[in-house]
């Protein structure tokens, strides 16, 4: 008995389903990571917060954008990069620490 091979006709590409996309993630940005990291080290109460709520990621993208929006600004007003930066961390990034009354 004689047997037969079937064989799969060749598909081209565009036969193909498409391949699966990962997720695309918006990181976070510089601002973000910065002051994330602050409020681990020097305020792990408020960080514990903001964890437990659920409310971490959307805090740091505020604070991001309110960082990015001040440096901008401190930049096109004629201020220099560092003047800018001590601006922006001073202001929003770096907010004083638990034990350290206001």
């Amino acid at each position: 008995m004689k047997r037969l091979h079937l064989r799969r006709p060749h598909r081209l590409l565009s036969d193909a389903p498409p391949a699966p996309r990962a997720k695309l993630r918006n990181p976070l940005g510089k601002w973000a990571r910065l002051h994330g990291e602050h409020l681990k080290n020097h305020r792990p109460k408020q960080y514990a917060e903001l964890l437990k709520s659920g409310k971490l990621d959307a805090h740091l993208r505020k604070v991001d954008n309110q960082a990015a929006d001040l440096f901008a600004s401190y930049m096109g007003a004629g201020a220099g990069y560092d003047a800018a930066w001590d601006a922006a961390a001073r202001e929003v990034l770096f907010p004083p620490g638990e034990d350290v009354s206001p």
